[in-house]
């Protein structure tokens, strides 16, 4: 993951998204360290891998401590709206030394909800739907829904008009 992210980092890209935890589901601090080490500076984002651990407060005290820009979190649910009460104390917790990101399963209905919610100003969604493949046997896979694509571009472009 290393090598992957110096091979990212010298493409001059602005962010990486990672995750990394040890056996026992805490923060692996030492990999952190040396991924911000070469990360160059690039802003980092620690993934859903934070649903993962036991107690994310004490994670998320981690994640500032080592100065991450960014968390991508459900709330420790299946999306973002479940967890949604969860992504709000996350973010009151953290106050402005991390971003929350809500993410896991967001579609355009959803997307109201999450705006409207002060203490979350990111959100992530893949904005995905499963197709049927041209080959029966390799059965459904996902796809971006083109039609949720077209709502939230459009939802953004009233909200910055």
């Amino acid at each position: 993951m290393l090598a992957q992210v110096k091979s990212l980092i010298e493409m001059e890209i602005d962010g990486i998204v990672v995750g990394a935890l040890t056996k026992d589901y805490q923060v692996d601090v030492d990999f952190i360290k040396r991924l911000i080490d070469q990360s160059m500076g690039v802003k980092i984002c620690f993934h859903r891998a934070i649903d993962s651990v036991e107690f994310p407060l004490i994670a998320l005290d981690t994640l500032v401590s080592l100065q991450i820009d960014r968390v991508l979190s459900s709330g420790k649910k299946t999306n973002a709206i479940q967890g949604l009460q969860t992504l709000v104390e996350y973010s009151n917790h953290v106050g402005d030394k991390i971003e929350i990101m809500a993410g896991g399963g967001l579609k355009f209905k959803e997307l109201e909800k999450i705006i409207s919610t002060p203490e979350i100003n990111r959100f992530h969604g893949s904005l995905s739907k499963l197709s049927p493949s041209k080959d029966p046997m390799f059965g459904e896979y996902l796809t971006v829904d083109e039609n949720e694509l077209k709502l939230v571009s459009e939802l953004f472009l009233k909200m910055n008009a």
